[in-house]
């Protein structure tokens, strides 16, 4: 890795990536970069891409879901950092709890608690239903994924999380898998002209931590 790694690092990104892989990264980079300045905010790629773009963000981790996939303008260069499935959370004592997998067109009639309207998680939930002839009712909107665990807990709601977010689930959340299987991938979007040794080095750093067993509960 060539070049000084020092300096400001500006990182957008959704939250379920934030919170399982982006702290112990920065942690990371500090202790082997101390001139490093790292700086984090959440959101939404529709809102964050423009700011990689404005050159105002380094790097933005997002998410692109099989059915429906991330566009990305000209300019935006990706790197994959995971293919993960998503399971259905439901609250234990559902009568779907104890099934061993449950097909999409059987969905009909659950209350849903997602992220916000206008995310990819949102809009790639309402098409996957709307595919197998189902209309989400979505009741709770949340960008949190332990926040919509911890509503399906309490009896509120069913959700779809991935994988990677199942090991923050209380207790009494059940997972069932999907028929067909939901995947979604996890990405860095970089500007084509903006990789400096910084990005390269959290690049480097994100797909390490993401490549770790432990990191796929």
């Amino acid at each position: 890795m060539h070049g000084l790694v020092a300096g400001p690092l500006r990182i957008g990104g959704v939250a379920s990536v934030l919170r399982t892989l982006v702290p112990d990264v920065l942690h990371r980079l500090i202790e082997r970069h101390p001139r490093l300045e790292p700086s984090l905010r959440d959101g939404e790629a529709v809102d964050m891409i423009p700011m990689l773009q404005a050159r105002q963000l380094d790097a933005v981790v997002t998410e692109s879901w099989d059915h429906h996939p991330a566009h990305l303008p000209p300019g935006v260069r990706t790197t994959l950092l995971m293919h993960e499935d998503a399971q259905l959370a439901v609250p234990e004592g559902h009568p779907l709890a104890g099934r061993e997998f449950v097909a999409l067109d059987e969905l009909h009639g659950e209350l849903w608690t997602s992220c916000p309207a206008g995310s990819d998680a949102h809009e790639a939930l309402r098409q996957l239903l709307r595919a197998h002839e189902v209309e989400a009712e979505v009741r709770y909107c949340v960008s949190d994924y332990a926040t919509q665990l911890h509503l399906v807990a309490a009896g509120l709601a069913v959700t779809l999380v991935p994988r990677v977010v199942r090991a923050s689930a209380p207790g009494s959340v059940r997972f069932v898998p999907c028929r067909p299987t939901v995947s979604r991938s996890v990405l860095v979007a970089t500007g084509t002209e903006t990789e400096t040794p910084r990005v390269r080095a959290f690049l480097a750093e994100m797909s390490r931590v993401a490549n770790l067993p432990e990191q796929h509960p």
